[in-house]
């Protein structure tokens, strides 16, 4: 798990609101959580995928409750060295949050759908 926001919906303000960058990694057989590499930027609404180097990619999301919040940065957790790797990134062709990615037979990474930074939800046509 890396990332996430935590927020009390209920008569409470954007201000209130945290949201994190942290990561921490579950391991099933002892049935626990320990933290590792935190994100070079705090965000949640975000799509995560492995790709086949072990490598997880972590791309778009929210970064504040804000208008143009929503962000196009990508950063790369590295497991064998507990890292987050977010510097000399290409950033995704536009910023959107709550979206899919899906790791190809090719190796590259689709993403798909998602929010702009309104939450309008608009289709738009897929960028080659």
């Amino acid at each position: 798990m890396v990332g996430g926001a935590q927020r009390d919906f209920i008569g409470r303000t954007n201000e209130d609101a945290n949201i994190f960058g942290t990561g921490f990694l579950y391991d099933p057989p002892i049935d626990m959580w320990t933290s590792t590499a935190a994100l070079g930027y705090d965000r949640f609404g975000h799509a995560a995928v492995r790709i086949g180097s072990g490598q997880v990619i972590i791309m778009g999301g929210f970064a504040d409750f804000g208008i143009n919040a929503s962000t196009d940065r990508m950063e790369i957790y590295d497991p064998a060295g507990t890292t987050i790797a977010s510097s000399a990134r290409p950033s995704m062709t536009e910023a959107r949050w709550r979206h899919t990615a899906t790791v190809l037979d090719t190796g590259k990474v689709l993403t798909a759908g998602g929010f702009d930074d309104l939450g309008s939800g608009a289709v738009r046509p897929l960028k080659t």
